[in-house]
C-alpha cells in the first residue's frame, strides 16, 4: 500500500513495525513482509481511531506517537488521545470532557511522553481551544491530572500550548510551550514551575548522554550549563546555527546530534562539538522533522510530504 498522505510521525513497536501517523489515518508496515495495515476513523464505530487526520499543522509540526514501557503504542490526534489495544486490534478514546475536570485537556495532542512508573504525560496544543495544556494520565485509574496557567499564580506554567515534554531521572518535568511561552520545568514535590528561556518559542527537548539538556527554539538550540539549571546558546560560525529555528533534536548511537531547521540539518558531534550543515545541495529540504536517528540513516517527515525520507 504506498503512501497517499502526508507523514506526521514515525514509531517502532516491540515487533518491529513501523508505525506511521499520516494526515489520513494511521498506518502500521510489517517490516518483515513489507505488508501494511490502515487504521482510519469509522464515525459508528467508537473502537475505531478518533481521527483520520493525525496531522497538526501548528509551525509544521509533527503528530505524536509513543510506545511505551509495556509495547503499547499511544497515538496522538486532533481530538485527543488514544490507546492501541494489541490484543483486540481495536482503539480506546480519552477526550475532553467539560463536565469532568479528570479528563484530559482539550485541544490537539502534540507531545506523548513516559513517566518512570508508567503513567503518560501529554501535551496539548491549540488551534481553536483556548484551555489547552499539560496533562498526566494515571494509568491504573484512567484519570487525568491538568496543569493549567494561573496568571496570579507565578508557580504555574507559563503557557497552555505545549509543544514538547521531557521526564528526568527524578520524574521532574521539563515541558516545552508555543506563544513565547519558553521553558517550564515542574518540580513533582511541590507541585510549582519554574520558567527558563523566557519569551522564547520552544520547539523540541532532548537530554544526551553525557546529561546535558538540548532546547530547541525559535531563536536557536541552548544548552544546560555546567549541570544546573541555567541555558546558554549553542554557537557555531561555521553554519550559523544560533541563528536557525531549531525544530527537532535526536541523538544517534555514535554520540551524534541531529538537529533539524528551518534551512537543513545539522550534525554535532558531542565530543569534539563540530557541526557539520546539510542543505539543498545534499539534497535536503527545508523543515523536515527527524523521527530516528541511527548511525547510518536518519528518518525525515514532513506533513506535506507523502513519504519518509531516508537520508544517509
Amino acid at each position: 500500500m504506498p503512501l497517499t498522505a502526508g507523514v506526521t510521525a514515525l514509531c517502532e513497536d516491540n515487533d518491529n513495525n513501523l508505525w506511521m501517523g499520516t494526515t489520513q489515518g494511521l498506518v502500521v508496515q510489517n517490516r518483515r513482509t513489507g505488508s501494511t495495515v490502515k487504521y482510519a476513523n469509522k464515525p459508528a464505530n467508537a473502537n475505531s481511531i478518533t481521527n483520520n487526520s493525525l496531522s497538526i499543522v501548528t509551525y509544521d509540526g509533527v503528530g505524536a506517537l509513543c510506545k511505551d514501557q509495556e509495547g503499547t503504542i499511544w497515538i496522538g490526534t486532533p481530538n485527543g488521545l488514544t490507546r492501541f489495544n494489541a490484543a483486540s486490534r481495536t482503539f480506546t478514546r480519552f477526550q475532553h470532557n467539560p463536565e469532568d475536570p479528570g479528563s484530559i485537556s482539550p485541544g490537539f495532542v502534540r507531545s506523548i511522553t513516559e513517566a518512570g512508573n508508567g503513567d503518560i504525560w501529554i501535551g496539548t496544543d491549540f488551534t481553536g481551544y483556548n484551555a489547552s495544556g499539560l496533562s498526566l494520565l494515571n494509568k491504573r485509574t484512567g484519570t487525568f491530572t491538568n496543569f493549567k496557567r494561573n496568571p496570579a499564580d507565578s508557580g504555574s506554567i507559563s503557557r497552555d500550548f505545549i509543544s514538547s515534554i521531557l521526564v528526568d531521572q527524578r520524574e521532574n518535568v521539563w515541558v516545552g510551550t508555543y506563544l513565547n511561552g519558553g521553558l517550564n520545568y515542574l518540580e513533582r514535590k511541590t507541585g510549582k514551575f519554574r520558567h527558563f528561556l523566557k519569551n522564547i518559542t520552544v520547539f523540541s527537548l532532548l537530554k544526551d548522554t553525557y546529561g546535558t539538556l538540548w532546547v530547541g527554539t525559535d531563536a536557536g538550540l541552548f544548552q544546560s550549563a555546567n549541570s544546573t539549571q541555567r541555558f546558554v546558546p549553542f554557537t557555531d560560525p561555521g553554519s550559523r546555527i544560533e541563528k536557525m529555528t531549531v525544530l527537532s533534536i535526536r541523538e544517534d548511537d555514535q554520540k551524534n546530534l541531529w538537529i533539524s531547521t528551518q534551512m537543513g540539518i545539522c550534525k554535532i558531534d558531542l565530543r569534539t562539538r563540530k557541526v557539520t550543515f546539510f542543505g539543498m545541495s545534499h539534497g535536503v529540504g527545508k523543515d523536515f522533522s527527524i523521527s530516528f536517528a541511527c548511525p547510518n540513516s536518519l528518518s525525515l517527515v514532513r506533513s506535506r510530504s507523502p513519504a519518509i525520507n531516508l537520508f544517509r
